[in-house]
């Protein structure tokens, strides 16, 4: 997040950046997988049970349902110096799979 704040603008990340962030980190990670060939199975087979830390925290693809497992936080907006507003972290859930999809 350090890189992204450095930026002109001072630009903040927000759920379209860090969405795009996590796909071209996983569409890395499978092309390294393949050795940039197109070979499907091995791309997804690369992918399943990935893990990485995000802008976002930990995640990982869960390999039965290639959906991500992150983690999920209880968060209070504050002031900080100098007067923006910031998300302050008062509790982590640790890892939840994806609550929106049916198991």
């Amino acid at each position: 997040m350090a890189a992204l704040a450095a930026q002109p603008g001072a630009p903040v990340a927000n759920y379209a950046s860090v969405g795009a962030w996590d796909g071209l980190h996983l569409i890395g990670q499978m092309i390294a997988a393949t050795g940039g060939q197109r070979d499907g199975a091995k791309a997804l087979a690369a992918a399943k049970g990935l893990q990485w830390e995000s802008p976002r925290g930990p995640v990982k693809v869960d390999p039965a349902t290639r959906h991500l497992v992150q983690n999920v936080y209880l968060r209070q907006v504050e002031r900080a110096p100098g007067g923006a507003l910031v998300n302050k972290e008062l509790q982590s859930f640790g890892p939840q799979p994806d609550h929106g999809q049916g198991q």
